[in-house]
């Protein structure tokens, strides 16, 4: 039997973060036992680079990251023998992009607004002191929140079927439009998911330092946590997915199906739902996860 690998892909907010305080205690302890079994934790999140590289520092992660619902990825330098393909060089990252910058959106935007009457408000016009209130971050967390590079979020307060006909005039401009805890996302033709299979088919192939873990000697189990309909894509794409109870809205409804995603063997995609809300849910399941895990045979149920 081949040996098997495990990668950890998971939301932020509401996933990870407690939907309200911003919290994650509760899940130090199974970073640690994540991190002791050599099994990487990738954030995958709404989240800009700004936001993400703070958070990454708090929870003690040096692994790559995936950044605005898909739109980029970033790879440390120190942590890859040599760049990997379809990468520029940014500072200390290898970055892989999926989709146009900001501004594009932007425009886009701010046309629509012009020909239509409807009441809503991006990201690059909320004050500081608004976000604050809609988002409960702190002054400091709303200024690493504003430098989106590919995205833009909106705060929608107009009639629902105005809001669909404004996603379809993005959609048909070519815009990718992705509902969030709290904003819908505009951004290019790019998810979470499309990201997290990039991301995996680097680590089947790359030379990895500081790790005795090789990727392409064994078969790549994919793990994701969400709470949210941006989390579908990334949820339908891993071999286990873990929906996370959130308190303000709904399990995201996924397709429950088999699939070989990574031309290995037929996997079966397994779907479990948290009993706990965000992090507490997000260590409970991890750890049981863990514990019906043998340590070189992943368990697909």
């Amino acid at each position: 039997m081949s040996k098997q690998h495990m990668m950890v892909f998971t939301d932020l907010d509401g996933t990870l973060l407690d939907h309200f305080t911003y919290d994650f205690s509760p899940v130090l302890p199974m970073l640690v036992k994540l991190e002791a079994k050599q099994i990487p934790v990738i954030c995958n999140t709404s989240k800009t680079f700004a936001e993400t590289i703070v958070l990454r520092e708090q929870l003690d992660l040096h692994t790559p990251f995936i950044v605005e619902n898909g739109a980029a990825v970033y790879l440390p330098k120190k942590l890859f023998t040599q760049q990997p393909d379809d990468t520029i060089d940014s500072g200390d990252y290898w970055l892989k992009t999926f989709t146009k910058p900001r501004a594009h959106w932007l425009a886009l935007i701010e046309q629509y607004k012009q020909q239509h009457q409807c009441s809503f408000v991006g990201f690059s016009k909320i004050t500081h002191k608004q976000l604050v209130e809609i988002t409960g971050l702190t002054l400091t967390q709303v200024a690493l929140a504003k430098q989106r590079q590919f995205s833009e979020p909106i705060q929608w307060v107009d009639k629902n079927d105005s809001k669909s006909e404004f996603i379809a005039y993005l959609k048909q401009a070519g815009a990718n439009v992705l509902q969030g805890g709290r904003f819908i996302h505009v951004s290019g033709h790019c998810n979470k998911g499309l990201a997290m299979n990039w991301l995996v088919n680097v680590y089947q192939k790359a030379s990895l330092k500081q790790t005795n873990t090789t990727y392409n000697s064994g078969e790549i189990t994919t793990v994701a946590l969400g709470d949210s309909y941006n989390d579908i894509a990334m949820l339908e794409a891993a071999d286990v997915a873990i929906l996370i109870r959130s308190p303000v809205h709904d399990f995201p409804r996924i397709k429950n199906q088999n699939k070989d995603n990574r031309a290995t063997k037929t996997k079966v995609h397994k779907q479990i739902y948290s009993s706990e809300l965000g992090p507490k849910g997000w260590a409970q399941e991890i750890n049981n996860l863990l514990l019906n895990t043998k340590t070189e045979e992943v368990n697909h149920g």
